[in-house]
């Protein structure tokens, strides 16, 4: 099946918020629990606030909500912001929506225990970054960073992930904002991410975990068509251009599985491989 007929680039692209929401995983409740166990080592329960900076679609927010009193979700777009309030859960009514940036971050000095920056902190300044997250940490506050790789899909036992790779790393290299080569291509592996300048322990890297979403190869090729990379090629090439290269993609795909259906009706499993970084302010 033709994309032409079944995705819309100009409309991923006005929709971008909300097929960020339908195609991409959401924070774990595992990677939660490591950065709550973390910040267990240096302080103690209940938790006040804490900070969720360039808080999207408010993914983030949602999953540390129980865990403190309240949670405030900074992001500098207010369409981000209002997505998010129109997402949460009624039952989430401790997540206060703000605007504002991480290298300004509108909080007393030494106030909250935790600061959290998932899927984002490379877009950020990171040395203002890390600058106003100490001032805002309490002492003994975490700054925990995650972000999440390319997805890995699988039809049943079969990976097919490196039409993913030579999609995304290859044929559309030149087109991936320099910030997402940070996550995609250096996986938070550079020297801005092997110290937050303020911790005096090691930083405490993980990377053990994966999300595995049950999803379609049709989903698989929206969710694409929705990162910065296509929409990059989008607005330099045109629609029709984007659509042919994710024809291209598609039938690889299709080629690598051996079925021939409706790509809406072959399911998938796709992962999502965790990276998490956390430090601790001193006392």
């Amino acid at each position: 099946m033709a994309l032409k007929s079944m995705l819309n680039l100009k409309q991923v692209s006005q929709n971008i918020l909300q097929n960020n929401t339908k195609f991409r995983p959401g924070t774990p409740p595992q990677l939660v629990n490591k950065i709550i166990d973390y910040l267990g080592e240096s302080l103690s329960p209940p938790y006040e606030t804490a900070l969720d900076m360039g808080c999207g679609s408010g993914r983030s927010a949602t999953g540390l909500a129980p865990h403190f009193r309240d949670v405030v979700a900074f992001d500098n777009r207010d369409d981000s912001l209002n997505f998010a309030k129109k997402s949460n859960n009624s039952a989430n009514f401790n997540i206060i929506y703000r605007k504002g940036s991480a290298e300004n971050i509108q909080c007393l000095d030494n106030s909250v225990p935790l600061v959290c920056a998932g899927q984002c902190a490379h877009w950020f300044s990171l040395p203002k970054f890390y600058s106003e997250a100490e001032r805002v940490l309490m002492p003994g506050g975490t700054l925990a960073v995650y972000g999440y790789l390319l997805p890995l899909p699988h039809y049943q036992d079969k990976p097919i992930s490196h039409c993913v790779e030579k999609l995304m790393l290859e044929k559309l290299i030149d087109f991936m904002p320099e910030q997402s080569k940070v996550l995609y291509v250096e996986k938070y592996s550079s020297p801005v991410f092997q110290s937050f300048l303020f911790n005096q322990e090691p930083l405490e890297r993980d990377e053990s975990m994966t999300v595995t979403l049950h999803s379609t190869v049709s989903d698989l090729v929206s969710y694409l068509a929705s990162t910065s990379t296509m929409q990059n090629f989008y607005a330099h090439k045109g629609e029709k251009e984007a659509i042919g290269v994710l024809n291209d993609f598609q039938d690889s795909l299709l080629d690598q599985i051996g079925v021939s259906d409706n790509p809406e009706n072959i399911e998938l499993k796709v992962g999502f491989d965790y990276i998490l970084i956390m430090g601790r302010k001193p006392f």
